[in-house]
């Protein structure tokens, strides 16, 4: 009987053990992927400021979802890719912008727990020429990120600026 009652308890033990290594198993394959994931977004980040400076339209588009939607500031909203394409064209074709100097810093990244959503948050620095002299248009920035057909696209971009632009 004392056997008996030492085996069941052995099992029991032995059980919780595999449960206990399945369970901090799927712990660190969680955060490995959610590590993965924010620095597979944050390089799509870095490759859209590279995108920017270069204004290559192509590349910034590549890293939106068909359906994405912008909210530039003072500007109506852009619903889809042709949309985006419209206002990145419009943007890319004003002299005013230094389009060279265009600068972004990530601040957060965050990647959801199903591994499926995430979103970053920026500053951004718009450098501008006027008659006087070159302003710096700080700006704040957040992009939802959705993982389609196992790749991160950007489904919503939205940003404004810190303060009104001299002038206006």
């Amino acid at each position: 009987m004392k056997a008996l009652k030492w085996q069941n308890q052995m099992e029991r033990t032995f059980y919780l053990m595999v449960v206990a290594v399945l369970f901090i198993s799927s712990c660190k394959s969680k955060t490995k992927t959610a590590s993965y994931d924010i620095v597979a977004i944050r390089e799509i980040q870095d490759q859209s400021v590279t995108a920017v400076r270069g204004k290559d339209i192509n590349k910034i588009l590549s890293n939106y979802a068909s359906d994405a939607i912008e909210m530039p500031p003072d500007e109506p909203i852009a619903f889809g890719i042709e949309d985006i394409k419209k206002g990145w064209g419009i943007w890319f074709s004003d002299t005013t912008c230094l389009h060279s100097k265009f600068s972004e810093k990530v601040e957060n990244i965050e990647v959801s727990a199903s591994g499926d959503f995430g979103y970053v948050r920026t500053a951004s620095h718009v450098y501008l020429k006027t008659a006087n002299r070159n302003i710096e248009q700080e700006q704040k920035n957040i992009y939802i990120y959705k993982k389609i057909k196992g790749e991160w696209k950007c489904i919503l971009a939205i940003w404004n600026n810190n303060k009104p632009m001299e002038g206006q």
